[in-house]
C-alpha cells in the first residue's frame, strides 16, 4: 500500500491518514470557535464605544446615549470647524493625561500617542450624525483614527493621527489655540 508524507510524518496507509485528519479537523473546529468567540467580544465591545469595526462606518445607535468626544483643534469653541458641533451639548474643558505629542500641520492640529504633552481641549455629547459629520472632517480611518480616552464624562473618541507627521512643529503646550 503506498504511503503518505504530511509534514515530514510518513502514514502507511488510509487507517493512519484518517486518524490524522479528524485530529486536524478537531483542531481546527476548536481554533475556529475559539476565535469566533474572540471577534464577538471585540464587536460587542467596539459597538460598545460606539465604533463600528468596520472602517469608515459609524454606528446608528450607542445604547441609546450619545457618544461623547475630545476636540483638541479646528472643532473647539472660536475655532473655525466649531460650527459642526452646533447640536451637541458641551460637558467641559479638559486636558488628557501626559501620553500624546501634539503637531501643528498647519490649518490643523495632529495628536499622535506615544508622547509626553498632555493635550488642551474640550469634551461634547454628540449625536451618531454629528459624529459621522467628524468622521467625515477628520478624514478617518485614513488619516486619522479614534482611540478612546477617560474623561471625567465617562470614555470619549480622540481623533488621533494614524502615523508621526514628517515635517511638523510640535507643539510643546499641548493647546493648538495657544501655539
Amino acid at each position: 500500500m503506498p504511503s503518505l508524507v504530511v509534514r515530514g510524518r510518513r502514514y502507511g496507509g488510509c487507517p493512519d491518514f484518517l486518524c490524522y485528519l479528524e485530529g486536524c479537523a478537531t483542531v481546527a473546529m476548536r481554533s475556529m470557535t475559539t476565535a469566533a468567540s474572540h471577534l464577538q467580544a471585540e464587536h460587542a465591545e467596539c459597538t460598545r464605544w460606539g465604533q463600528d469595526p468596520r472602517p469608515g462606518r459609524t454606528p446608528t445607535t450607542h445604547a441609546g446615549r450619545p457618544f461623547r468626544v475630545f476636540v483638541y483643534g479646528t472643532l473647539r469653541r472660536g475655532a473655525r470647524n466649531h460650527a459642526l458641533l452646533r447640536e451637541a451639548r458641551p460637558l467641559g474643558t479638559w486636558r488628557t493625561p501626559p501620553r500624546y505629542t501634539l503637531f501643528d500641520l498647519g490649518a490643523y492640529p495632529g495628536a499622535f500617542p506615544g508622547g509626553r504633552s498632555s493635550v488642551a481641549g474640550e469634551v461634547y455629547a454628540v449625536d451618531a450624525r454629528t459624529l459621522q459629520r467628524l468622521d467625515r472632517l477628520e478624514d478617518y480611518p485614513r488619516l486619522y483614527d479614534r482611540e478612546r480616552l477617560e474623561t471625567p464624562w465617562g470614555p470619549a473618541w480622540i481623533y488621533v493621527l494614524r502615523r508621526p507627521p514628517h515635517r511638523a512643529r510640535r507643539i510643546p503646550s499641548g493647546d493648538w489655540l495657544r501655539r
